[in-house]
């Protein structure tokens, strides 16, 4: 009688021999399919109707990426080209996450498959203006862990050439952050998947492992003050200022620990359970992955469950402690570390596995995600193009009852928000969706920029509050937009009265 063919890959069974310029070349093609519609259809995003963010993105601290659109990207952006370099930088960054973690063969292009492809990703990309910047700070995070393990398991003969694979660390993660800040996190995370995968083959080795960790901490401790230090001069140098970035601004939202605890701690578990934002419902298959790792190694198949488990915990505490210091209230976007921990956590309990059922298993799972982050981008598509059309059937009115105030030295106030355009708009997405028209509760600036420059469709003057209040009192009568009577003219004042609010002031 024949033996029963097995789920497990043979112990002397290699995954399918794979270059890395194939895997290169797979993981691009995994990356251009997954963002496909929004690299072939522009859409103009909220924030994307600002011409000039090198002082804003300095303020925010984000110098890194505020030097790379002023010497070498195009800023704001170039349709089709910003996201282009965004795609390759992101490949590029996963199949290094791959490699530095320890995968090889097809392993490596399944690893990289899930990263690049999970939603979370969507939420910086949908950002034209740093959809190259953001990849290319991934990529340096990702380098920061690449460099720091050279330098750890470098040849003990060779330690003073060693020194400079160390200080590449170091300056990789300063980098990193001067583009992105939240990306602090994804070094920690790829060193630690190192370790796992290191253990499985090698055995544990906690003594060594946990030295390996401290150091790296002490080295993304000089990291984040290098950071602190070359924002501040930056800002000096610019005359921008300082804002708060996400990982500061809400620090003391919260008046007590309690409060703050039981929000970033529900927050956390929202994440784990994949019901925080819209895309993220796969995150649950790596909380599972977790559960297949540990009893795979109590199994016997791998040595050492403790340390495993250790491993395992340390990589999900990493995130918990970013939530627990902005006390669980990050936007989607500023979620770094998902994609690398998703699948890190999915390839390592799979790796096991013979490689036909490893392939279909995460083909059906990047399968998901690409639906998930395509309906993204087509929510943002369908609502600016509703925008778009509200703005011409605006000035259509305008041209036709009120020619006189047709030119661009009149004045016009958007009097509240609408957001009749968003009925395509979908749960929990973040800004995904969101009409001009409604974005702040109607945020006159921003629609004066995305009608007169960013489309454009209309040239006029920007209302003041005092244009605001100078209207107040004559649109009680008026009805609200789409009734073509809600465009009126006030006080020698164009009306767009949006909203039936009263009490609405002006947001800039």
């Amino acid at each position: 009688m024949s033996r029963p063919a097995s789920i497990f890959a043979s112990r002397d069974e290699s995954h399918a021999s794979i270059s890395t310029y194939q895997a290169f070349l797979l993981i691009l093609a995994v990356t251009i399919v997954s963002y496909g519609y929004n690299l072939t259809n522009f859409t103009l995003n909220i924030d994307g109707e600002i011409a000039d963010n090198i002082l804003h993105t300095i303020s925010l601290g984000r110098w890194g990426h505020a030097f790379l659109h002023a010497y070498l990207l195009p800023e704001p952006y170039l349709p089709y080209f910003t996201d282009l370099v965004g795609l390759i930088a992101l490949a590029l960054a996963a199949l290094l996450a791959a490699k530095t973690i320890g995968f090889t063969g097809v392993m490596t292009v399944v690893f990289g498959a899930l990263m690049v492809s999970f939603p979370q990703l969507a939420y910086q990309l949908q950002f034209t203006n740093q959809a190259d910047t953001y990849p290319i700070g991934l990529l340096l995070a990702v380098l920061s862990a690449y460099f720091y393990i050279r330098f750890a398991f470098g040849t003990p003969q060779r330690w003073r050439t060693r020194y400079p694979t160390l200080l590449l660390s170091i300056v990789s993660a300063t980098l990193a952050l001067s583009i992105y800040q939240t990306l602090i996190v994804v070094s920690p995370l790829v060193v630690l998947g190192f370790l796992l995968v290191r253990s499985q083959s090698e055995g544990a080795r906690p003594g060594r492992d946990m030295m390996l960790l401290v150091g790296y901490a002490a080295a993304l401790v000089v990291s984040l003050v290098v950071y602190f230090l070359t924002a501040k001069a930056a800002q000096g140098l610019a005359g921008s200022g300082s804002q708060a970035s996400y990982l500061l601004a809400h620090a003391s939202e919260f008046e007590t620990l309690s409060d703050s605890l039981l929000l970033s701690l529900t927050f956390f578990g929202e994440l784990l359970q994949g019901t925080s934002f819209y895309g993220l419902g796969a995150f649950p298959i790596a909380v599972v992955a977790v559960a297949l790792i540990i009893g795979l190694r109590i199994g016997a198949r791998w040595q050492d469950p403790v340390w495993a488990t250790a491993l395992l915990s340390m990589m999900f505490l990493v995130p918990l402690t970013m939530i627990l210091a902005t006390q669980g209230s990050l936007p989607p976007r500023a979620l770094s570390f998902m994609p690398v921990l998703f699948a890190t956590m999915i390839a390592v309990a799979v790796k096991p596995f013979k490689i036909q059922w490893v392939v279909a298993g995460a083909l059906f799972v990047v399968l998901s995600n690409i639906a998930m982050i395509t309906n993204l981008f087509y929510s943002d598509h369908l609502v600016r193009q509703a925008d778009i059309q509200m703005g011409k059937q605006i000035q259509s009115i305008i041209d036709n009852q009120f020619p006189g105030y047709a030119g661009s030295e009149t004045t016009r106030v958007f009097w509240g928000a609408y957001g009749g355009n968003e009925s395509r708009r979908l749960p929990e997405s973040d800004i995904f969706g969101t009409s001009f028209f409604n974005y702040g509760g109607g945020n006159n600036h921003r629609i004066f920029l995305f009608l007169q420059h960013a489309v454009p469709i209309a040239q006029y003057q920007r209302a003041t509050s005092a244009d605001v209040e100078r209207v107040r009192g004559g649109i009680a009568d008026m009805p609200t937009w789409p009734d073509p009577r809600a465009v009126a003219v006030v006080d020698g004042i164009v009306v767009i009265k949006l909203q039936d609010d009263p009490e609405w002031s002006m947001k800039f």
